[in-house]
């Protein structure tokens, strides 16, 4: 026991596990096309695996960030990623953005197509609302990525990659798909 820390034990059985890093879908966000890239996790001799997210927060707003600027029209998953990253419930995101929490909820579950007019309020209403809780200017680069939007194939997957030797608050970096 280096440090005298006991070995960190596996929650479905109870083995002792050690700290690999693999690349692995991140579907616990609620985004089906989100890699992590040398994500650190922990696993047991009998194969189970728990994934460790260092700095969740920042990972968060990366993929944010990745979303709002993706070539491509929003898909159902990535608006309600964004409300959830906002911490707005459905009603009163629905509210912000003036259309009802059912034909939100449509958006989201794919009951209904993004048109490129809900696709751009979706995005400058998430864009202003992050630059208002960070104190940050409205980023600029969203604006060529809106006036696109109708010519994009969907975009490719976000891949993102954790660095180990990074400062904590700079450990998700976005990697090439």
């Amino acid at each position: 026991m280096p440090g005298g820390r006991p070995p960190r034990r596996c929650t479905e059985c109870g083995t002792p596990q050690r700290l690999v890093h693999v690349t692995t879908d991140y579907r616990e966000s609620g985004l089906d096309n989100v890699q992590l890239v040398d994500a650190p996790v922990w696993e047991c001799g009998s194969g189970h695996q728990e994934i460790e997210l260092p700095n969740a927060e920042q990972l968060h707003r990366l993929l944010a960030s990745l979303v709002i600027r993706k070539p491509a029209l929003l898909r159902g998953p990535e608006i309600r990623f964004l409300r959830k990253e906002l911490g707005l419930s459905g009603r009163v995101f629905a509210n912000r953005l003036g259309m009802t929490p059912e034909h939100l909820s449509r958006l989201e579950t794919g009951g209904r197509s993004i048109t490129a007019t809900i696709d751009l309020l979706v995005r400058l209403a998430v864009g202003w609302e992050l630059t208002r809780r960070r104190r940050i200017e409205f980023p600029h680069d969203v604006e060529p990525v809106v006036t696109r939007l109708d010519a994009a194939p969907d975009a490719e997957p976000h891949r993102v990659r954790h660095c180990e030797d990074a400062p904590l608050a700079r450990r998700w970096a976005s990697v090439p798909a």
